[in-house]
């Protein structure tokens, strides 16, 4: 847990963390971070360095504001390169009653500005999404595009929630071929598990099975496409501010690859 700091009102948490990942050829990363809150804003930074070069990788932060029917952010990154990202957003949201259920709207404007110090271009995106919750049951309507031309790529979704919850994804749009998945899922306890199948573009599909309590858990996970599959074991660890994580890939060639990270937080 984190160890949560107040400052003149306000709260702050921070991390540390570092990440060894070998897939073939080794690399890794340290970072540090911060969050909190002051004066009716919330914020984030974080620095992340490549620990085999120790030069630095990406410096990221953002400030948000919110209330009960609005959301305002503003984002920016740092890359080694020396280019700087922007990017914003805005958003208003409401929730209404309706007979046995609750209906949320939400609707917002967000752009982005790539290569800030060279000048890059300067975009523009809405959205808006409506969502109707009937327990157990829920359905969702979104849509997004660009702008100012105008071409929306819908997504339909809807599902069950639960200790068992089922639920199942349409996308479709001028851009990119259509899209359509299910998920079904299931708990009890320390066990949980939880499958997916992609019908378009692409049949394909996979699960995974987790187990544990307390500070250790354990996650098995499965990867399937026609001519190929990919398997996954890691094992958790996060007691007193302290986590851990070790990651094993396999494929059909044998062992592909691994990640062991090691994070404290206060």
């Amino acid at each position: 847990m984190a160890l949560v700091l107040a400052m003149g009102g306000g709260a702050a948490a921070g991390e540390l963390g570092v990440r060894l990942t070998w897939n073939g050829d080794w690399s890794g990363v340290a970072w540090a971070s911060c969050s909190g809150e002051f004066g009716g804003l919330s914020f984030a930074l974080r620095e992340e360095v490549d620990i085999l070069t120790l030069s630095h990788r990406i410096l990221s932060g953002q400030v948000r504001a919110s209330r009960e029917w609005w959301e305002s952010s503003l984002s920016g990154k740092l890359l080694a390169s020396g280019r700087l990202d922007l990017s914003g957003k805005w958003e208003l949201r409401g929730t209404w009653e309706l007979g046995p259920g609750e209906v949320e709207a939400q609707a917002g404007l967000g752009t982005s500005w790539a290569g800030v110090t060279s000048g890059g271009p300067l975009s523009y995106r809405g959205w808006g999404q409506l969502e109707l919750s009937v327990s157990p049951g829920w359905g969702e309507l979104r849509w997004e595009s660009p702008l100012p031309q105008v071409a929306p790529r819908w997504q339909l979704a809807a599902g069950l929630r639960g200790e068992s919850w089922c639920s199942w994804r349409a996308s479709w749009g001028p851009v990119g071929p259509p899209q359509l998945s299910l998920e079904l899922g299931a708990g009890e306890g320390e066990l949980s598990a939880s499958s997916f199948f992609t019908l378009l573009p692409s049949p394909g599909g996979g699960g995974s099975v987790r187990l544990g309590g307390g500070p250790w858990s354990l996650k098995l996970g499965l990867n399937a496409r026609p001519g190929s599959w990919r398997l996954s074991g890691s094992v958790f660890w996060d007691e007193g501010g302290l986590s851990g994580k070790l990651t094993l890939r396999f494929s059909r060639a044998g062992w592909s690859g691994g990640t062991a990270e090691l994070g404290w937080e206060w």
